[in-house]
């Protein structure tokens, strides 16, 4: 699924909930620089393999919502750029991720100036302790 939709400009929603991702390894700049993208739907990638999610949605300027929740993210172990320029972004529930395994994060969230990160402390200290100064983040066991 590596560059699926990389460069699609105008398309403003996609359907994924018929796609198989249990072998899937990679969604490496999947939907880089789609521009008119507003929101997307990976709820259904709850088993997968992915370890790579390198710019995924880089570049996606009006991108708004983001359904990561049940994706299985326990292998994942490269997110930098993965939401670098998504300018409209301003809440992000991660809370489902597992990130212990994932050691680059460069430039995961730059030139998004107000965004919410809602995370469990269990799965991604990591995400709290890079961030926790630059970003606001709700630790969902507070809850």
């Amino acid at each position: 699924m590596e560059y699926m939709f990389f460069h699609s400009y105008s398309i403003t929603e996609v359907d994924l909930s018929m796609f198989k991702t249990k072998e899937l390894k990679s969604l490496k700049n999947m939907f880089d620089s789609c521009y008119s993208l507003k929101t997307i739907d990976m709820s259904n990638f709850a088993e997968n393999q992915v370890s790579d999610l390198t710019s995924v949605f880089s570049n996606c300027q009006s991108l708004e919502n983001v359904n990561l929740k049940k994706f299985d993210s326990s292998q994942v172990t490269k997110m930098y750029y993965t939401f670098f320029n998504c300018t409209n972004l301003k809440e992000l529930d991660l809370s489902s991720f597992h990130t212990d395994k994932c050691s680059d994060f460069t430039n995961i969230f730059a030139y998004i100036s107000k965004l919410t990160i809602i995370v469990d402390p269990r799965y991604a200290i990591n995400i709290i302790e890079k961030f926790g100064k630059t970003y606001t983040i709700i630790n969902v066991t507070n809850f």
